[in-house]
């Protein structure tokens, strides 16, 4: 990506930050980074995992309570400070962080997420079929949403067109090839796809031939 269209992803203006400018912060500030450093350790006092992550010990105090909560940590050693307890994980921490609320409750899969892991799944599939395979009671996935997904990803390389689609309102019929990892990847308001499981913009509209 040039240096121009790198400065367009990441230049500021109203609304949302670009999501890749939102995980480079946390990659070396957030949460990421604390579970990452909870994983190595096994465990440690808010001062250690804000020393260990590089993440402030307000990031650290909170995420920590959070991880309380839903029962993957617990404090031990003598009542005092928050800062002077000792966290323990309870369990091996998988590799991929959940998406947890304030309360420690797992916050509900994304419609995209849903549809990357249903894609790892499925052989060939059109849009309709990953949209109807992804949806859940209460959680439908629209047609149009799964084509922007699939003609997006198709695009950037990651699905082959199996069967292209017909003028007359046929679908193409697609097939993951590039499968980078557990985290879906995300379509940016600037027209771009950011791959959090390599941490980059992958592909842009604006460099299409």
């Amino acid at each position: 990506m040039t240096a121009q269209a790198t400065r367009s992803v990441h230049a500021p203006g109203r609304g949302r930050r670009p999501v890749d400018a939102v995980a480079a912060a946390r990659h070396a500030h957030g949460r990421p980074a604390v579970w990452d450093a909870l994983r190595r350790l096994k465990g440690g006092t808010v001062t250690e995992l804000s020393k260990a992550s590089g993440a402030p010990t307000r990031t650290v105090r909170g995420f920590l309570q959070t991880l309380e909560f839903a029962g993957l940590v617990a404090r031990g050693g003598s009542p005092g400070p928050l800062d002077g307890a000792r966290y323990q994980t309870t369990r091996e921490l998988p590799v991929l962080m959940p998406e947890l609320r304030p309360d420690g409750t797992e916050a509900p899969e994304t419609g995209r997420a849903r549809m990357w892991r249903t894609m790892k799944m499925l052989s060939t599939f059109t849009a309709q079929d990953l949209a109807i395979a992804a949806t859940l009671p209460g959680a439908k996935i629209a047609l149009a949403e799964a084509r922007k997904y699939c003609v997006t990803l198709s695009r950037a390389g990651y699905l082959a067109t199996v069967k292209p689609g017909t003028p007359h309102g046929g679908l193409a019929t697609y097939r993951l090839v590039k499968n980078t990892g557990p985290q879906a990847p995300q379509i940016q308001r600037r027209a771009t796809l950011f791959d959090p499981n390599q941490g980059q913009v992958v592909w842009a509209e604006w460099e299409r031939a």
